[in-house]
């Protein structure tokens, strides 16, 4: 949020449609960072479009109205009460643990690929559709991804073994995918 303020001239004064608790956080930062912020019941800005008689409907001029409503109306400056830092604290605890576990995350499935055939996963990644998590779930289950000798072979491992059913000439069936199970019992 911090490479926005360079848009933000000294004396600016922002108007954020009200959205419930989801305009909270950047009309926080914006206000302890000197920055005016006015908060606009969106519906008072949808009737002043229909004021205006304004047909077109697209992000770009959704995102001017405010300003114009702005500028036509001068709406006062909003002002944080202290009940309503102690809620936006509430609210942004949860998120920022949210951001802290993902970033743990992430580090231990670098980490668990770095651990694994090294090789094998950047293969694997390089693959479209298959991300970290898939290859390192796939490393993991089949030990070495090496010791099977083609894709069918890998494919039947997991269930996936597309097959043909077209046998004679009154009996057309679809190509599918059907699941073939592999049980490993270990001793």
């Amino acid at each position: 949020m911090e490479s926005c303020l360079r848009y933000l001239p000294c004396g600016t004064q922002c108007i954020m449609k009200s959205t419930e608790t989801y305009h909270l956080r950047l009309a926080t930062f914006l206000h302890d960072r000197g920055i005016g912020v006015s908060m606009v019941n969106p519906l008072s800005i949808k009737r002043f479009s229909l004021a205006l008689m304004l047909r077109t409907k697209t992000d770009k001029a959704d995102s001017l109205l405010p300003v114009e409503y702005g500028e036509t109306f001068a709406p006062p400056l909003w002002k944080m009460s202290e009940a309503g830092y102690a809620e936006i604290r509430r609210l942004m605890w949860p998120n920022e643990q949210l951001m802290k576990q993902e970033v743990a995350m992430s580090n231990q499935l670098e980490a668990l690929a770095v651990a694994l055939e090294k090789e094998s996963f950047d293969h694997l990644t390089g693959i479209p559709g298959i991300g970290r998590k898939t290859a390192i779930v796939l490393l993991a289950v089949t030990g070495e991804i090496k010791a099977f000798k083609s894709a069918r072979q890998l494919s039947s491992c997991f269930g996936l073994c597309p097959r043909i059913c077209d046998s004679g000439s009154s009996v057309k069936g679809k190509v599918r995918i059907f699941a073939n199970v592999v049980l490993v019992r270990s001793q």
